[in-house]
């Protein structure tokens, strides 16, 4: 019997790392097709760019106030010109959103070199109103839906990458509730003035 168990530990302890590194080109070809979800221009012109200070000044001056618990609000078109700031590095891509008094959705296209299985990779995810800070909803790549878990523990380690080792659930934990109504996304959270200070850093090195 310690044989057969022994080829059963041995076939998980090499399967799990394969599958490990072969998720990224799973994803990536579950993503590819021949049609966007996202169109439209330039990534981020120069009114994308103005917007999207506009916001972080507002953060920022609300960060500051000395308040526990403030708050700050995003019109779609702010919220447009965010993602399009925040995906300035990718020359092909393009981001559409659509936000209703249920939430923000947020798609995202990229235009792929000239290849025989699809001309576009395609995402989107929905950011729901919640009273229990960060949600995601309906996350998908090209068309299967995955589950909001893989996309949170994405977004984790990008904050952590960002800020430093272990921030992500403080960053996530400061966001006390997002809501919708008028076109416009209202986020309640608690200052963090050292995480305010990093990414005002991050934003200018950029």
């Amino acid at each position: 019997m310690r044989k057969p168990v022994q080829k059963v530990i041995l076939t998980i302890v090499v399967a799990i790392p394969l599958l490990i590194l072969a998720m990224p080109v799973v994803l990536a070809l579950l993503a590819i097709s021949d049609v966007p979800v996202a169109t439209g221009g330039a990534v981020a012109g120069a009114q994308d760019a103005q917007r999207a200070n506009d916001v972080l000044d507002r953060y920022w001056i609300s960060a500051s106030s000395g308040k526990p618990l403030t708050e700050l609000k995003v019109s779609e078109q702010e919220a447009a010109s965010l993602l399009a700031f925040a995906a300035r590095g990718i020359k092909s891509a393009r981001v559409g959103v659509t936000m209703t008094d249920r939430g923000l959705d947020v798609r995202l296209s990229i235009a792929l070199p000239a290849n025989p299985i699809g001309r576009y990779a395609n995402f989107s995810f929905t950011l729901p109103s919640s009273v229990r800070g960060i949600m995601l909803e309906r996350v998908r790549v090209g068309n299967t839906e995955l589950p909001t878990e893989l996309l949170s523990f994405f977004i984790r380690h990008g904050f952590d990458l960002v800020f430093g080792s272990d921030e992500s659930d403080k960053i996530t934990s400061a966001i006390q509730s997002i809501r919708f109504a008028d076109q416009t996304m209202t986020v309640a959270y608690r200052p963090m003035p050292g995480i305010t200070d990093r990414l005002m850093a991050r934003i200018n090195q950029s």
